[in-house]
């Protein structure tokens, strides 16, 4: 009995953390939204590798050869506190770039994407990561008969 107390107790604690570092999230965001759309300007967000994908970076070539304006923001979210406590900082600089970008491209969960009321005009493609591995093993079977 003393047991599902505590962890209630937990279990309510949890959550009002969450809820507190949501809603101030939204009220960042909220005045963010204040800043113009740059209509060209799409943003890349990953959070699964510290580096451009071999998948973003296909698309951005392409977008950029069409003249619009590309950022990417790829940071591996780590383990521990101070680990979580450098990754809100990411997270304001993706808020800015959200708020001011008309297509987000994401290829996993997104913080800011999933918790945050976004402008009606935002687009959010999420790709299906990998892709590039796939064409890559495509075309090594070609030329190989069916067993």
């Amino acid at each position: 009995m003393c047991y599902n107390i505590k962890r209630k107790k937990q279990v309510l604690g949890d959550f009002m953390i969450i809820y507190i570092y949501k809603f101030h999230l939204q009220f960042i965001y909220f005045f963010l939204k204040f800043l113009p759309i740059n209509k060209r300007k799409v943003t890349f967000l990953s959070r699964q590798v510290d580096e451009e994908s071999l998948d973003f970076r296909e698309i951005r070539k392409k977008l950029v050869k069409k003249g619009y304006k590309t950022k990417t923001l790829c940071k591996r979210m780590g383990k521990g506190f101070k680990s979580y406590f450098k990754y809100n900082f990411h997270i304001y600089k993706q808020m800015y770039h959200i708020a001011t970008s008309k297509v987000c491209v994401i290829d996993s969960y997104i913080i800011p994407i999933s918790v945050l009321k976004h402008k009606k005009s935002l687009y959010v493609l999420q790709i299906w990561h990998s892709i590039g591995k796939i064409k890559m093993s495509g075309y090594q079977t070609l030329g190989h008969r069916k067993s």
